[in-house]
């Protein structure tokens, strides 16, 4: 049986690079950030994240001709949620949720990412937020509660952000941080006019 070749794709790996992946070079591949990923606790399901570093570094990553292979690939860089539970038990300090950032950086460039991630990309710009709902009711969740617009000389600026604005259990989040600020005599406002921050977008790459 002839062995399977690998084609190398150094120019990818060089770009990875420069888009903040310097860290696979303190990857030795030892496993452990696997044991800790969340994915690795579901059944039927195995995501060999210590092996990326090592793809990466070899320029083996996205390089596959197979189209079946490549969109399988590409799905399971877009797995990761960025918890950073492989970061705690490295023992290196290598962070394989910016590994894969970095990574995705480079995909969006090539506009090679699901298409769930290009509707929220979507979303975001047409009404300023990954949730789609209106910009009048982003600020409804202080109802009753008495917070200011941010205006000049007040001490802290808090910004929600898009969950908490809109989503009804996470609303209490926000409105619950608000009441504590409030009780503490914390000066503070709201932004009037608000938008996604844009943590989304970047944990899409």
């Amino acid at each position: 049986m002839m062995a399977k070749i690998i084609r190398l794709d150094t120019e990818i790996r060089d770009e990875i690079i420069s888009h903040d992946g310097q860290q696979i070079q303190k990857c030795y591949g030892c496993g452990r950030c696997m044991t800790a990923c969340p994915w690795n606790h579901l059944e039927r399901v195995e995501y060999p994240i210590f092996r990326y570093p090592q793809s990466i570094r070899i320029g083996e990553i996205i390089s596959s001709e197979e189209k079946q292979e490549l969109e399988k690939e590409v799905i399971d860089i877009f797995r990761c949620v960025g918890c950073e539970s492989c970061l705690r038990e490295c023992p290196r300090g290598v962070n394989i949720a910016d590994v894969l950032r970095a990574v995705r950086r480079v995909l969006v460039e090539y506009s090679s990412y699901p298409d769930e991630f290009k509707a929220l990309v979507s979303l975001i710009k047409s009404s300023g937020n990954p949730l789609g709902e209106p910009e009048a009711k982003r600020t409804n969740w202080r109802d009753g509660l008495d917070i200011p617009d941010f205006r000049e000389g007040f001490d802290y600026l808090y910004n929600p952000c898009c969950v908490p604005s809109y989503d009804a259990r996470a609303q209490k989040v926000a409105r619950a941080t608000a009441s504590i600020l409030k009780k503490a005599g914390v000066s503070f406002g709201i932004l009037d006019g608000e938008v996604c921050c844009g943590e989304a977008v970047r944990r899409v790459g």
